[in-house]
């Protein structure tokens, strides 16, 4: 038998395995408290159980001692009104007729919408690219207005406007592009450096390109003046080798 081998009698017993926590010294009267309202707690708890096993009795013995005459039917408080008939019926007969009618004639339109839209298609899937230029052109003319020389162009918007108003009315049907304020003057008469709009004249961030028709883009002139240029110097300067083989 080794040093570590031990045997247990029936005698005995195996100690049960001891859960140890330390408490700090400024800790150890709270435990006590805590056990002491743990166990009041635990009686309130019983006493609780008690009261709600007696209200429960009570409230059963009192339904079995009523009547059924005596117990208020449910009813649920303030219960919209469902009953939307109207006391005479043939008045509500007519309402009715007026709306069936309206039905009707919104499917029919609807309809008839849709036949007269798909006869359209087909026709213009037959004409040519002319003919649908001239039709469209008819559907929507547009007279092109003629602005001045540098005139500022306004846009109406894109905004919706209540047709039924007077205002809405008046602004829809106004000419944008007539002239207005400095628009009024003819420009053209004005040197090329003072043909600008609004008050951009002699600004210090303003560019003095006003259009490419009126500038010089391109670099041919340029070349061919280089190349002339080139062509006299050297015609102009003799040449020395020349001439040392003629003298030889």
């Amino acid at each position: 038998m080794s040093d570590y081998d031990y045997s247990y009698s029936d005698d005995e017993s195996i100690p049960d395995e001891i859960d140890i926590s330390f408490v700090c010294k400024n800790q150890r009267n709270t435990l006590q408290k805590d056990e002491s309202s743990s166990s009041e707690n635990e009686e309130e708890i019983k006493k609780r159980k008690k009261d709600s096993k007696r209200l429960a009795k009570e409230a059963a013995n009192r339904i079995d001692t009523e009547s059924e005459d005596d117990i208020e039917p449910w009813s649920e408080p303030q219960a919209p009104d469902t009953n939307d008939a109207t006391a005479d019926p043939e008045e509500e007969y007519k309402l009715w007729v007026e709306r069936e009618v309206s039905r009707l004639r919104a499917e029919i339109t609807v309809g008839a919408n849709i036949t007269l839209d798909q006869a359209r298609t087909r026709q213009q899937k037959l004409m040519s690219d002319a003919e649908l230029a001239q039709l469209k052109a008819e559907k929507n003319p547009k007279k092109k207005e003629h602005m001045q020389f540098m005139q500022k162009y306004f846009h109406k918007g894109a905004f919706t406007i209540a047709e039924d108003n007077p205002r809405a009315q008046e602004l829809l049907q106004r000419n944008y592009n007539t002239p207005v304020g400095e628009d009024l003057y003819d420009k053209k008469s004005l040197p090329a450096e003072m043909v600008v709009r609004g008050d951009d004249y002699q600004k210090k961030g303003r560019t003095k390109w006003t259009h490419l028709l009126n500038e010089d883009t391109t670099t041919l002139e340029m070349r061919n003046e280089a190349r002339k240029l080139k062509k006299k110097e050297d015609t102009s300067i003799p040449d020395v080798h020349k001439k040392k083989k003629g003298n030889q």
